[in-house]
C-alpha cells in the first residue's frame, strides 16, 4: 500500500509557482539536445528519489485515492511500445522513455500537492498578466525569449511570433486557453473574467497559430453557452466577425484563406495513396506550407508504422522526439490497440477538455511540453484544497 504524505500547502505553492511562471532555463547542458537539465528536472528527481524508498510502489501499487491512474496505465502501455518498436529495429530515443518515467511521477507529485483553488486562479491571473506585459516588450523588440534553445535575443527568427515566458508561441495560445478555462470557472469576479478574456484573446491572437485560435474561439463560446449567458455570447460573436472581416490581423487572414477541402485530400493523398505534391506544386504557400512540411514528416512516420504487423497493432515507441501532432504521436507510438485503449480510458473525460484537446493536438505534439501536461494535471486535479488561505 502506498503511503505517501501530502505536500504542504507553503510548499506546494512555490512548486506550483515554479511550474507554472519559471520559464525554460536550462542549468546543466545535455550534449547533443537543446534541451538541457532545468529546475524542474531537478524537483521531480529528487521527489522520485524519497517516493521511490518510501512507498516501494513498483512492487505494491494499490494506491485507492491516486487520481491519475488512467494517465499511469497508459503511459506503463508505453513501455511496452517502446519494446515493440526495439525488437522491430526502430530508432528509438531512450531520452524520451526518460522523460516517460519523469512524466510518472510527476502524476504522483501533482496527485500529493495541497492546492488551494483560489491561490491557483490567482496564479494563473498573474501568469497572463506577465505574459500580456512580456509579450508587449517582445512585440517591440526589446526582450528576447527563453525557449528550448535557451535566450534567444529579439532578432533571433524564433521571436517573429510572440512567445511570452513561454517555450513556443503554441505553448503561449494553448496555455492562455487552458488557463482561462480554469479562471472562468472558478473565479467569481465577473470584472477579472472579463479582463482575462481580452489578456488571454490576445495572446492567442499575437502568437499566430491558426489551430490555437480555433480552439480559444472553442473555448469561449463553449464556457459562455453552458453558463447560459448568451448576451455576452452574441456580443463576442458580433465583435469576432466585426473583427475578422474589418482588420488586418495575420493569423485571422490565414484562417479565412484556409481551404478545408484541400487539406482533407493532401492529407487522403499522403496517408492512403503514398503521394505528397512537390513543393512548387502546393497551392497557397502562406497558408499551406507549413502542413506540407507536417504531411513530408508524418509521411516517414508512416513507414516506420507500417514495419510489421505488430508496429501496427502496438506502435513504434518514441522514434522521435517531436511528431507535430497529438493523434499521429498516440497513432503512430501506440498503435491501433492504445488507440482503442486510450478511447476507453478517457471514456469519462470532461468534454470541454477532450474537445479542446482534439482540436488543439492537431498540428500540436500537446503534452510533449511539459507546461501543458502540468497545467492540465494540475487544473484537472479533482482534490483542491478548498479551505481558505489564513495569512
Amino acid at each position: 500500500m502506498i503511503h505517501y504524505k501530502y505536500i504542504n500547502s507553503k510548499i506546494s505553492n512555490i512548486l506550483l509557482t515554479i511550474f507554472i511562471i519559471f520559464p525554460k532555463i536550462d542549468l546543466i547542458p545535455i550534449p547533443g539536445y537543446w534541451q538541457g537539465i532545468r529546475v524542474e528536472n531537478i524537483i521531480i528527481f529528487l521527489f522520485a528519489f524519497s517516493f521511490i524508498f518510501k512507498s516501494n510502489f513498483v512492487v505494491n501499487f494499490r494506491h485507492q485515492n491516486f487520481q491519475y491512474k488512467n494517465f499511469y496505465y497508459f503511459f506503463l502501455y508505453l513501455f511496452f511500445s517502446n519494446l515493440i518498436g526495439l525488437t522491430s529495429g526502430l530508432d528509438v530515443k531512450f531520452l524520451i522513455i526518460i522523460r516517460l518515467i519523469e512524466y510518472i511521477f510527476y502524476l504522483f507529485l501533482i496527485d500529493s500537492l495541497t492546492i488551494n483553488r483560489k491561490f491557483l486562479t490567482d496564479l494563473l491571473f498573474i501568469f497572463l498578466i506577465l505574459n500580456l506585459f512580456i509579450v508587449i516588450l517582445q512585440l517591440n523588440d526589446i526582450v528576447g525569449s527563453f525557449s528550448s534553445l535557451g535566450y534567444t535575443s529579439p532578432n533571433h527568427e524564433i521571436n517573429n511570433r510572440a512567445l511570452g515566458l513561454l517555450g513556443g508561441s503554441w505553448e503561449l495560445s494553448i496555455i492562455s486557453s487552458l488557463s482561462y478555462i480554469f479562471i472562468f470557472k472558478n473565479e467569481k469576479s465577473k470584472m477579472k473574467i472579463f479582463i482575462i478574456f481580452f489578456i488571454s484573446a490576445f495572446l492567442v491572437i499575437v502568437s499566430q497559430s491558426k489551430t490555437q485560435t480555433i480552439v480559444f474561439i472553442f473555448v469561449v463560446t463553449s464556457l459562455l453557452i453552458s453558463s447560459k449567458q448568451y448576451a455576452a455570447l452574441f456580443i463576442m460573436a458580433f465583435s469576432s466577425v466585426f473583427v475578422f472581416l474589418s482588420f488586418d490581423v495575420v493569423v485571422f487572414n490565414k484562417i479565412k484563406d484556409l481551404d478545408l477541402i484541400y487539406l482533407y485530400k493532401l492529407t487522403y493523398n499522403a496517408f492512403v495513396l503514398d503521394i505528397i505534391p512537390a513543393r512548387e506544386q502546393l497551392e497557397n504557400h502562406y497558408v499551406n506550407l507549413s502542413y506540407w512540411y507536417r504531411l513530408n514528416f508524418w509521411a516517414t512516420l508512416n513507414q516506420e508504422f507500417k514495419t510489421n504487423i505488430a508496429t501496427m497493432l502496438f506502435g513504434t515507441g518514441f522514434t522521435r522526439v517531436y511528431v507535430e501532432s497529438f493523434h499521429i504521436r498516440i497513432l503512430f507510438s501506440s498503435g491501433i490497440i492504445g488507440v482503442l485503449y486510450l478511447l476507453f480510458l478517457i471514456r469519462n473525460i470532461n468534454p470541454l477538455f477532450l474537445i479542446t484537446f482534439l482540436i488543439a493536438g492537431l498540428t500540436l505534439d500537446l503534452f510533449m511540453s511539459l507546461k501543458i501536461y502540468l497545467l492540465t494535471l494540475i487544473i484537472i486535479k479533482n482534490n483542491f484544497y478548498e479551505k481558505k488561505i489564513i495569512n
